[in-house]
């Protein structure tokens, strides 16, 4: 598992303009198809990663037929969970789901295929981790309702409104992803606010 996630962070990272130019030309003739995929975002939490299990996380996604089509891994900062985690700023237990998130590293991902968010949020599970279902990735990684190993868009709206944040077009190896990126002037404005 170790191996798989080094080397796709390897490719991710020093080949990436190579595999991009590849993709792309790959799909130039295909793009009709992305009418029927959807893009989400996917973001493996820091008690996930501190627990080692980035790698079979990773096999699960892919064993959904969901492709990877963009990965990195970083520390978010304060402006990325305010706006990330804009919808629970007013709720009691927004200060310490802020100071979790910030606590470590998390692997942020771009999914995308067909139905990706419906997938990808049965996947995941029920928010309580003691609530999922017992093959769910929250059963599985989690421990409580914050530290509930990963993070799913909610909607197409969310996933427009969350891939922007942490990735950039060129960084999203799939030509279906500029749809994410096709939004009202005012989701462009807050975009470009953040950059």
């Amino acid at each position: 598992m170790k191996k798989l996630l080094v080397l796709t962070l390897f490719v991710s990272s020093f080949l990436g303009g190579q595999l991009h130019s590849k993709t792309m030309k790959k799909f130039d003739n295909d793009t009709k198809c992305c009418a029927m995929v959807e893009q989400t975002l996917f973001v493996i939490k820091p008690d996930a990663v501190a627990d080692n299990n980035i790698g079979e996380i990773l096999e699960k996604i892919e064993g959904q037929n969901l492709r990877i089509i963009g990965m990195k891994m970083t520390r978010l900062s304060s402006e990325e969970i305010n706006t990330l985690y804009g919808d629970h700023k007013n709720k009691s237990h927004f200060k310490t789901l802020a100071k979790y998130m910030g606590s470590g590293p998390v692997v942020l991902t771009v999914l995308e295929g067909p139905d990706a968010i419906k997938k990808t949020r049965k996947l995941a599970g029920l928010t309580d981790p003691t609530k999922a279902k017992v093959d769910t990735l929250r059963s599985q990684y989690g421990t409580d309702v914050q530290r509930n190993a990963v993070h799913v868009s909610d909607s197409v709206k969310s996933s427009k409104k969350e891939i922007p944040l942490f990735f950039r077009l060129n960084e999203l190896y799939s030509p279906c992803a500029k749809e994410v990126f096709k939004a009202d002037k005012t989701h462009e404005d807050q975009v470009s606010a953040q950059r």
